[in-house]
């Protein structure tokens, strides 16, 4: 399944997109998403949960910011960086 996702800055700006190929764990059930590149030219590993079955998100970017560059890490409490993720879709069982 093919998910489309979006790493959003703590402003809520887009960071960057991607796509990643992957089967998920489930509605409900945390994700990880392995280092992998983005549009903004580094590799991030993303944590979060499933939402539902063609929904996942969530506010663990690693690495945050990107080597060399300005953006601030979020205060405790702040806003952290976020991504979500659509596609996905059914599994296809071919077990009968």
């Amino acid at each position: 399944m093919t998910w489309n996702i979006t790493i959003k800055a703590p402003d809520g700006g887009v960071h960057a997109t991607g796509t990643s190929v992957m089967t998920g764990p489930g509605a409900g059930k945390s994700v990880t998403i392995p280092s992998q590149p983005y549009s903004c030219g580094f590799n991030h590993t993303l944590t979060g949960t499933q939402n539902s079955l063609n929904g996942m998100s969530g506010t663990e970017v690693h690495p945050w910011p990107d080597p060399g560059f300005n953006e601030e890490k979020s205060d405790i409490g702040g806003t952290p960086p976020s991504w979500d993720a659509s596609g996905g879709g059914p599994e296809t069982d071919t077990a009968y």
